[in-house]
């Protein structure tokens, strides 16, 4: 459901958008075609000077729209070709500027468009840009299965040193107590992946946004507020993630995880859930709270 919510309004954002448009074009119709008129090749290079600064600067952006930035170039294309057509009219004879308009669309699409896609000019060989983007996903994925195998074997190497024996002997008097054992047991899982975890007792959420202000200097906003609330996974940012875990008969609390050198892979989340879990089966059951509280 709130996924139809988003698309519904982004729909409505879109339609909104472009009524707007077309109600300033109606409005302003006159003052806007003398401007374009007067300006033309200003707006054409202008535009061009554009795309050749965002196929810098936002590479990763331009190529994802490139399609829809040639279309545009073409459409400003057809607008100009209607304009001269109506200042000058059509003559046989001026066959060559039109052939002069056309090549310098062509050539500018060539140049900022179609370059990287060019297999092959006088013997120069480039490898398509189609090419280009699936080599730059295919080493992400790449990479990121390399991330997720390693950090497997980490999280298999940390279950291989656990003490069964040992589980079901363990009391936590306070939440704190068992706050600082619980972020203890993680912290071997957290140093071989660079990452940074802090346990913070929620006992009611005030309390919480309280103690993650004073101990992380971390605000939420609402929307925030109301997921940990609710007890659901947060993720802030690549960077930092909030893990709610409550088991019956232990003290609820959220798990932070931080790194600086990489990001928060969905595999770190599950190894941590999973680290906490294993870390719970130390916590004595009831029938045995007794034989440990005899044993001290």
């Amino acid at each position: 459901m709130p996924g139809h919510i988003e698309k519904d309004r982004s729909w409505f954002w879109k339609i909104g958008s472009l009524v707007a448009i077309l109600i300033i074009v109606y409005l302003f119709s006159d003052p806007i075609s003398v401007f374009v008129k007067n300006h033309k090749w200003e707006l054409l290079l202008t535009y061009v000077g554009l795309m050749l600064f965002i196929s810098w600067v936002f590479s990763n952006w331009f190529q994802y729209h490139i399609e829809n930035l040639r279309r545009s170039w073409y459409f400003l294309f057809i607008i100009g070709i209607a304009m001269f057509l109506g200042e000058k009219g059509f003559e046989e004879s001026q066959w060559a500027i039109f052939g002069m308009l056309v090549s310098m669309f062509i050539f500018v699409d060539l140049a900022i468009f179609l370059t990287p896609m060019i297999s092959k000019i006088a013997g120069a060989e480039f490898v398509p840009k189609g090419v280009q983007h699936m080599e730059r996903t295919n080493k992400n994925m790449k990479l990121a299965i390399e991330k997720t195998q390693s950090k497997s074997q980490v999280f298999t190497t940390f279950v291989s040193r656990v003490l069964p024996d040992q589980f079901g002997t363990t009391i936590w008097e306070s939440s704190v107590e068992y706050r600082d054992s619980l972020e203890l047991f993680m912290e071997p899982y957290a140093q071989e992946c660079h990452q940074r975890i802090a346990v913070l007792s929620i006992p009611d959420l005030d309390t919480f946004i309280r103690e993650l202000g004073s101990s992380l200097g971390i605000q939420l906003n609402e929307e925030q507020k109301t997921t940990i609330s609710n007890g659901e996974f947060l993720e802030i940012s690549k960077q930092m993630n909030f893990i709610p875990f409550h088991k019956p008969n232990l003290y609820p609390v959220v798990i932070v995880v931080m790194t600086d050198k990489d990001v928060i892979h969905q595999i770190d989340v599950s190894n941590i859930l999973n680290i906490a879990m294993i870390h719970s089966w130390y916590h004595a059951t009831e029938d045995k709270e007794a034989t440990v509280e005899e044993t001290r």
